[in-house]
């Protein structure tokens, strides 16, 4: 049965006050289709208004505050064995939207020459060819990440309960075996993606899961490749992307289908 447009505005109201709840409160690990869906809504809201800058800056700060509510909310029992100072996972390959890469980059300015070509060489690397290769993320530094607070939500979600595995995998040592990790990051990344790919796939915003090296690369264009990209461009021309999980990408699809009858 189709709504009326009175009943449309209705729900549509009523969904972004909903998603405004979430995106402050936190998700659980559970959350259902329609808390994921609202809070898409409502971090949609944060591409309409202001300058390039100033909408994708709006769009990833609520992004990921989202991640860390629902994590403090909702933590993990285990004991991570992730500490400062650990980066073996900062020299593998890393997915993120647009709107997280173009946040960091604005958070990291333009790059000095030798972080470029860090960029560039971990650009040239497929997500297989990155492992063992030790090519370090260009925002790497002695301390740990140059933007830790700006870090996408994959770098969150990257916890070990087993610190020897994460060695082995940066010597290329038993690539083919998993790392141990914590199920509740996994959970939180998983639903916080979803909220993510779902508010750009309504808004009609290429929604691809790009490698961050090369997106950092190229983002030096600053707010020009913003701007192209709130107008329904692809963000990056020459980055690796890499597909959603199965669950992610369908979950996204119906949800999308559900927002833009809503949004009309």
């Amino acid at each position: 049965m189709s709504l009326t447009r009175q009943q449309r505005r209705s729900a549509l109201r009523q969904a972004l006050a909903t998603g405004e709840q979430l995106l402050a409160r936190g998700l659980g690990r559970t959350s259902n289709k329609a808390e994921i869906l609202a809070t898409a809504l409502a971090l949609g809201t944060r591409l309409t208004a202001g300058s390039p800058g100033a909408r994708i800056a709006a769009f990833s700060a609520a992004l990921l505050g989202l991640y860390e509510s629902s994590s403090r909310a909702a933590p993990t029992r285990l004991a991570l064995a992730c500490k400062k100072g650990c980066n073996w996972c900062c020299h593998n390959f890393v997915s993120a939207s647009a709107p997280e890469i173009l946040h960091m980059a604005a958070a990291a300015g333009d790059l000095a020459p030798d972080r470029l070509a860090r960029a560039e060489a971990a650009a040239a690397l497929g997500p297989a060819e990155r492992l063992g290769r030790k090519v370090a993320c260009a925002l790497l530094d002695v301390e740990g990440c140059a933007r830790y607070a700006a870090r996408p939500v994959m770098c969150r979600v990257a916890t070990s309960l087993d610190v020897a595995s994460c060695i082995d995998e940066y010597e290329g040592r038993n690539l083919r075996s998993d790392i141990t990790v914590a199920k509740s990051p996994i959970q939180h990344g998983f639903n916080t993606r979803a909220v993510l790919f779902t508010a750009l796939a309504i808004r009609g915003l290429d929604a691809s899961a790009y490698d961050l090296a090369g997106g950092l690369r190229e983002s030096q264009g600053g707010e020009a490749v913003a701007a192209r990209w709130l107008a329904g461009a692809r963000a990056f021309a020459s980055t690796h992307t890499a597909p959603l999980d199965h669950d992610l990408a369908r979950l996204c699809e119906g949800l999308a289908v559900e927002g833009r009858a809503l949004v009309g």
